[in-house]
């Protein structure tokens, strides 16, 4: 067998190991001392070894010292590292952060007992030892291995572990001036954005095949719908052939629910600018200034998108007057318009805007009201609606420790799942009582609600669960963390949504 290739195949994973080196002085007590090296030597080198991986530790590379950039090569690049948090050393907190900012996963900490750890560490799993700083346990050292080898283990099914990771949606924006989404003209939102083009030229090909081959679109959605390239074929086709408006919306419903905005924009875009063709329904509307606000996240895109919705209410406006009432789609139209105006608040953090989303948000409750309590009930969205009222109550008086005077923690938990419209809903519904009682403190239902969220979850059969919803979760949880209470409890939360996003990355 060729030598390099033999070395290759029995090449272990590194772990880089981030430790004060040496003895240290334990502080608050004076004449003892901590001895890193034996930690190293009898605790961490073996349980690295034990889970089929090589050690690596800054003072062992070549050379005294590691330099800076090695050492931020290291932190970057290792698929595991191991971090001990005893005595607090400044060094390695600092480059845990560097950690936990360039790597979603495979962070392992241990600490000594009787250390207090910051508030930011506590959403971390910690693994504790008993140690004097001069004489360790055998009894200990056994059963520090074994937990040490497991959670070394565990890392490798590369669950995500980032506190940084967990609560931000993106941790490294595009950067821009700070000015640009204010100086933007509306004409820019309706003209398409860069798409990635790398595989535009197959997707134009196959949709340009389906025509020449008459094939029925129907089928095509059923047939190719799953799969990202499919679905963009799709719409492109919806570009070169004359489908029916229903078709259109269709694809760029399944467009949106795969996060490809600028092409599920483009058609839809197409389809409504199109004189004396299809009629966009209220819900078309909504649809449609969705797609606007998430393929842009600025103030004039969320404008664009509020224009839409509300011509969306108008329509149902005007039907209310003429036929029965329909107080779902109206609570859908202000509970959607209400959202939005949320967003532009985060965005500009105006009190027209915090004012606006209050009163459309009231008036879905107010519709709600009309709905037939023996109705099956959007009764995720419900759940929203109150989670987002309690925030804007919190906002509006500046703090997060407000009292729940209206009893929205209460409506939310009381909402029978069984009333559920669908599957969706249902599964919103689980997750946003969830962040309820994370808000409430009740640890235990948050543990026991997640697992049993996502348990039933993958049994679903739906695009939308478990993809684009889990990111909409962890986006509604960053959003809104800092109106929030209970800070680590919902990071737990958004580690699980994060792990277990079924599309967090569609190859073609």
């Amino acid at each position: 067998m060729n030598t390099v290739l033999e070395e290759k195949a029995i090449a272990k994973d590194k772990c880089f190991v981030v430790m004060p080196f040496g003895v240290k002085p334990i502080p608050d007590e004076p004449n003892h001392y901590f001895d890193f090296d034996k930690v190293y030597r009898i605790v961490i080198r073996r349980a690295i070894e034990e889970a089929g991986m090589e050690p690596i530790r800054a003072d062992e590379q070549t050379g005294s010292h590691i330099i800076h950039s090695e050492m931020f090569k290291e932190l970057r690049d290792r698929a595991f590292v191991l971090a001990d948090l005893s005595l607090g050393n400044p060094n390695v907190y600092y480059e845990l952060g560097i950690r936990h900012v360039l790597s979603p996963g495979g962070t392992i900490l241990m600490c000594r007992e009787g250390t207090e750890l910051p508030f930011d560490i506590r959403l971390s799993r910690v693994i504790f030892y008993r140690y004097n700083g001069k004489d360790i346990d055998w009894e200990v050292v056994e059963e520090v291995v074994l937990r040490l080898k497991d959670a070394l283990m565990s890392a490798k099914e590369k669950r995500p572990d980032s506190p940084v990771h967990a609560l931000l949606e993106k941790v490294f924006p595009e950067c821009q001036n700070p000015t640009q989404q204010y100086q933007a003209s509306a004409s820019e939102i309706e003209m398409p954005k860069t798409e990635n083009t790398e595989n535009k030229i197959f997707e134009e090909m196959a949709a340009r095949q389906w025509v020449e081959q008459k094939k029925e679109p129907g089928e095509l959605i059923k047939q190719y719908g799953d799969s990202l390239f499919g679905a963009r074929a799709l719409g492109e086709l919806c570009m070169i052939s004359d489908l029916k408006g229903e078709q259109i919306v269709e694809i760029a419903v399944l467009l949106y629910f795969k996060m490809q905005y600028d092409l599920s924009f483009r058609i839809l875009d197409k389809l409504h600018c199109k004189p004396g063709g299809y009629k966009f329904t209220p819900e078309d509307y909504v649809k449609f200034g969705s797609v606007i606000s998430e393929r842009d996240h600025s103030k004039v895109a969320a404008d664009e998108g509020l224009k839409k919705m509300k011509m969306g209410l108008e329509i149902a406006q005007s039907k209310v007057k003429s036929e029965n009432n329909n107080p779902y789609q109206i609570f859908s139209l202000y509970n959607s318009i209400g959202g939005l105006h949320l967003w532009k608040w985060h965005i500009t953090k105006s009190t027209l805007e915090l004012k606006n989303s209050i009163e459309n948000l009231e008036k879905a409750v107010e519709s709600v009201k009309g709905i037939d309590d023996k109705t099956k009930r959007p009764v995720g969205r419900i759940a929203q609606l109150y989670l987002r009222l309690l925030i804007l109550k919190r906002i509006q008086e500046g703090s997060t420790q407000r009292y729940d005077r209206e009893g929205y923690i209460s409506i939310i938990l009381k909402i029978d799942e069984s009333q559920a419209i669908d599957e969706r809903e249902e599964s919103y519904l689980r997750w946003y009582k969830i962040i309820a009682y994370a808000d409430s403190g009740n640890e235990r239902k948050v543990r026991e609600g997640t697992i049993n969220a996502i348990q039933k979850d993958v049994l679903l059969n739906n695009k939308e669960v478990g993809g684009i919803q889990y990111v909409m979760l962890r986006r509604f949880i960053e959003n809104n963390l800092e109106f929030l209470q209970n800070h680590t409890l919902l990071g737990l939360i958004s580690q699980d949504l994060q792990y277990s996003t079924r599309l967090t990355k569609i190859e073609y």
